[in-house]
């Protein structure tokens, strides 16, 4: 393969008389429309793929959608249980330790919070 200069493309060339004896480049081909060939034919050939490719990346997707939003669903209900320990602590403490409450009742706000 050989790139020419600036804002020229690319072709493919036998340049072994060349680089061993100093001669002329045996073959030469420019590169773009070989390029646009094999591009066609391996296209052509991946088509029956594509669609089964596209089939396993949508269920793969899905199943990390479902994975998603179980994770959300086990930390909803973790943050609904710590919140009614939260509550149960604070109505289990007796009216005159006042201090213990209050860091409670912050403790219980900070679970419905979250």
């Amino acid at each position: 393969m050989r790139y020419g200069g600036p804002r020229t493309s690319h072709s493919y060339v036998c340049g072994r008389a060349g680089s061993d004896y100093g001669g002329d480049y045996c073959k030469y081909v420019a590169g773009e429309p070989i390029d646009t060939f094999v591009t066609q034919w391996v296209l052509k050939a991946l088509e029956p793929a594509a669609l089964s490719l596209s089939l396993e990346a949508t269920t793969r997707l899905e199943h990390e959608r479902q994975e998603l939003d179980r994770l959300w669903q086990q930390r909803l209900e973790r943050a609904g249980d710590e919140s009614e320990c939260a509550a149960r602590h604070y109505c289990w403490v007796e009216p005159e330790h006042r201090l213990v409450a209050r860091q409670l009742a912050k403790d219980w706000g900070e679970k419905l919070a979250a």
